[in-house]
Order: structure tokens, then sequence, then C-alpha cells
């Protein structure tokens, strides 16, 4: 799937000039791949594409496939503009073509899997983008209905709807006039143009083969003191109301819980852990930093008892945790 990106190494620092047409200004970034069958690919963080055109030069950038490592590539190539055809020196003698329509730049060359690259035009910058999102609390409207995202430090967000938690990695990508929002969660990391920030909402474009847009909606997060204290577990159950047989080497067998505003201090199997911890925006969830992030969903809160549901990890069936105050 990354032929196309080695077509592009393979040409580097070559060099022609001629007049362009001015309709190809803009910044490019590479969307989707067209499969022979006619099914729609999607590209992955490390063969993602931008192109910026600069008279009759391509600027090109990758980006970085995490938040600390090197940009791959960041060079220009020359191009000549016939009629609707964008040629590049020695880029067609690899049998590939590239065509310039309105809105698109669509890429085609000799593979039995790939049949187009797409390049898509991102919209001119509106203004300039200042936007800081730790610790933070976010609503917005996605595929399958209303979802948040915490954004608890300045790498790490959570992303939750009504089931599943993903935590997820992000940074900023700049290119030109043009900030990214790059995500990473467990199966792939995704660019997202920031296109415009408001006093409570961030507006942004995910560039694949459509363009999807969302809106961040700011919300202020629910405060619960009531978690704060000392508490014993009482009972322990699987989710399907089955109670737990006890076993030793269980990380979830956590005996007692002191929950201090910043930190939470477990005692378990005789061991005490100290860590740092984070109350999610619905007030539903504990995000702990204990090694890697774990998820405990608080699913009821008195005076007196507290219940979480903890898991899953490794082989570990999800738990509901009963806790009496002490």
């Amino acid at each position: 799937m990354k032929h196309f990106a080695i077509i592009i190494l393979s040409i580097l620092g070559l060099s022609s000039c001629s007049e362009q047409s001015p309709n190809i200004d803009g910044t490019w970034i590479l969307s989707n791949y067209i499969l022979s069958n006619g099914e729609i690919e999607f590209v992955d963080i490390d063969s993602r594409v931008l192109l910026k055109t600069d008279g009759n030069k391509f600027k090109i950038r990758k980006f970085r496939t995490e938040k600390n490592g090197e940009i791959p590539m960041d060079t220009t190539i020359a191009f000549k503009l016939k009629k609707n055809h964008i040629e590049i020196e020695n880029f067609q003698e690899f049998g590939a073509d590239l065509v310039f329509t309105e809105d698109s730049i669509v890429g085609t060359f000799p593979d039995e899997q790939i049949e187009k690259v797409i390049f898509k035009k991102l919209p001119r910058t509106k203004q300039k983008i200042s936007w800081i999102p730790n610790n933070k609390y976010y609503q917005f409207n996605g595929n399958k209905g209303l979802v948040r995202a915490d954004y608890v430090n300045d790498s790490i967000m959570f992303e939750y709807g009504s089931d599943n938690v993903s935590k997820v990695n992000w940074w900023f990508e700049q290119f030109e006039d043009y900030t990214f929002l790059v995500l990473q969660n467990p199966v792939n990391t995704i660019p997202i143009l920031i296109d415009s920030v408001s006093n409570k909402s961030v507006y942004l474009k995910s560039i694949e083969d459509k363009v999807r847009e969302y809106e961040y909606q700011e919300q202020t997060p629910i405060q619960v003191p009531e978690l704060l204290g000392k508490w014993k577990l009482t009972d322990k159950k699987y989710d399907d109301g089955e109670r737990e047989i006890l076993d030793p080497f269980s990380r979830n067998n956590i005996e007692h819980l002191t929950i201090f505003k910043d930190s939470v201090i477990f005692l378990s199997n005789g061991q005490k852990t100290k860590c740092e911890w984070t109350l999610s925006g619905s007030g539903k969830m504990m995000f702990v930093a204990d090694k890697k992030y774990r998820v405990f969903k608080i699913l009821e809160l008195g005076q007196k008892e507290l219940a979480l549901e903890i898991g899953k990890e490794h082989f570990e069936n999800r738990k509901r945790l009963i806790y009496r105050r002490e």
C-alpha cells in the first residue's frame, strides 16, 4: 500500500521548470486509495503526504508516526502542468500519472491492488489556530452518537461513548498555515484538520474518502467530592452477576481504596500502590495512571457505598466491586 510513497521518494531532488496554471495553487493531502476492485482503502499515517504548491514546485511533507518521532519527509520537487496533467521528471517512467481536477489530484500507477491515490485540497485557512485542550472536557456527535473526549494532559486523551473507552495519544502537527490534531489509538493514527476555534467550540475536519466535520463542544466537568475518602471491599462479582472465586494473582483484587483529590492508594494482595488519577468530565469514570492507564467505571456512589466496574485486562472479565466507606 506504500508504492506511491516509494515512487515519490525515488524522484526527490529531480527538477524541471515551466509555467503553470494558478488553479492548482493550494495545499493538498493524500486522503485515500481506491483499490482495483473499487473498494476504498484508508491511508496509514506513515504514508500520509501533504503537498503545497510554490510556483512550479511542490513542497512535500509527511506526518510523524508518533509524538516525538522525526518527520520522515520534508522536501521540494519541481513539476510541469500540461493541461490537467502534472508532469514530474522521471515520474512517468514508472508508468504513473498525476491528473489535476478542480478539487482533487488523482494518481494512477501500475499496481496489482491499488488503482488510484487521491489527494484532496485543503480549505483556505480562516484564522491562526490557538487551542490548548489540556485538562479540558468535550462532547461531539460521532458516527455512532454522542462521544466524549477528556484531555487529561498534554499527550493523553480518553474518548468514550455509551460503552467503550479508548486511550488515545495526541499531538499537534503544523504544516504551512494549517494545524492538525493527530490522534493515535491502538488501531490507527489519524490527522484531523483544525478548521477554527471559537469561545467554547472547536471545529474539526477528518479528510479521507469523504470530508467529515465535527464540532468539539467544551463542557463543564462534573465534580464528585463524595468519591474522596477510604473504602473497603465488601463484595466482588463478575459483570454477569456471578460471585468471583478469590484469585490472589488478580490485579483487580483491590481490598482497600484511599482516594485523594489527585492520587489514590490501592491495597492489593498485601501491597500498597500509589497512583495519580483523573476524574472524567462526565463524573462517571476514574482514569488511573497505574503504569498504563486503567479505567474504573463508577456504577453507583452514595454516602456509604461505592460500586466500581474494573476490567477488562488481560484475560480477566469485567468485575463489579462493592466498597463500604470506612
